[in-house]
């Protein structure tokens, strides 16, 4: 997936099958949302910006109509640069 860096802000839906760690945080490397995920959470993202999950293959992640998709498989815990395909 490719990003232009000039694009706007874009809407993700992050889910998980189970309770999962996760954190947020921008091209700047500042957190904007740290917690338990245990239900759907919605949030404008930028380019540049950066997800982490404790369990990454239970962590879903879509945008816009798309279907969701897992972060990564259960070894993949690391940041992850969220790409918005248009």
């Amino acid at each position: 997936m490719s990003e232009d860096l000039g694009s706007k802000p874009s809407a993700i839906t992050i889910t998980s099958r189970e309770p999962s760690w996760l954190e947020v945080r921008n091209a700047e490397r500042e957190t904007i949302y740290k917690g338990m995920l245990d239900k759907e959470k919605r949030l404008t993202v930028n380019p540049g910006d950066e997800i982490y999950a404790g369990r990454p293959d239970l962590v879903l992640f879509s945008d816009g109509d798309k279907p969701p998709q897992p972060l990564g498989d259960i070894s993949d815990v690391r940041w992850h640069k969220i790409n918005l395909e248009p």
